[in-house]
């Protein structure tokens, strides 16, 4: 038995019915099933590859494959979660007033960031009343040409 080929307006009926039934947000296994039983049936891989055009999600990529343990040393795995160091880290807050006008700076960071962060904080207060940064950041928010009132507080 031989599939039988079908007529141009039956093959827009079809794609019209695609378009329909996805709007509907229908399976791909009840889509194929209504098209067989009005006799206008088409292959799986080609009715999901349809299906993800009208819904304009692109196909997924092939699987990974099997590395054997021995070699997952020197194989980076492609979808291991990356987490940038400044995730991780410590944040202090120093606040105090520059001519009475209360300054908070927060800084986040390395131990060593910090600490050398918080050596040139302590002389000099942010340029704005506000100030949230990495610590190898914070020389570029400092107003070196003012100094704290009082020494400035520190919450870790």
């Amino acid at each position: 038995m031989s599939p039988k080929r079908l007529t141009e307006s039956q093959r827009e009926q079809r794609e019209r019915l695609i378009r329909y039934y996805v709007g509907k947000r229908y399976s791909a296994n009840f889509i194929q099933h209504k098209l067989r039983e009005k006799g206008l049936g088409m292959r799986r891989k080609e009715l999901l590859a349809k299906v993800r055009e009208v819904k304009g999600v692109p196909k997924r990529p092939r699987p990974e494959k099997h590395v054997p343990i021995k070699y997952l040393a020197k194989a980076e795995r492609g979808r291991r979660l990356r987490v940038k160091p400044e995730a991780f880290g410590k944040w202090i807050a120093v606040y105090g007033t520059v001519d009475g006008e209360s300054r908070r700076i927060e800084l986040g960071g390395s131990g060593r960031a910090l600490y050398s962060a918080m050596l040139k904080v302590a002389k000099h207060p942010p340029k704005r009343r506000f100030v949230r940064c990495h610590a190898s950041e914070a020389p570029y928010y400092l107003d070196y040409d003012e100094e704290w009132d009082e020494h400035p507080a520190v919450v870790s």
